[in-house]
């Protein structure tokens, strides 16, 4: 699964082209299973699940490596806006790292 930001287009026809594509180029997949699903969406974006089949359970780890590394490759040279990006605020103030007590 792999968490994408609401920038990605919410028609996912290029990407589910590119899983296909990916998955089915591969020698390791043995073409039972292909399937790509949207499992969960929130207020950050979507999770997005990239299901492919090999019998051998080693050879099946490769293949949803290699999909998984040329999805990343895809989308940052097509879509980097895509990935999901957490903010932070640094403080250089020690007072407020202190715990505060619960009410």
């Amino acid at each position: 699964m792999q968490d994408y930001s609401w920038l990605l287009p919410t028609d996912l026809t290029e990407l589910k082209k590119e899983f296909d594509r990916l998955s089915g180029d591969h020698p390791l997949w043995d073409q039972r299973v292909r399937v790509m699903q949207v499992t969960e969406t929130n207020e950050w974006g979507m999770q997005v699940r990239f299901l492919v089949s090999e019998a051998d359970s080693g050879q099946l780890f490769d293949l949803r490596c290699a999909v998984r590394e040329g999805l990343i490759a895809y989308l940052a040279s097509h879509q980097p806006q895509t990935f999901v990006r957490w903010r932070t605020e640094e403080t250089s103030d020690p007072k407020d790292l202190k715990q505060q007590p619960l009410p």
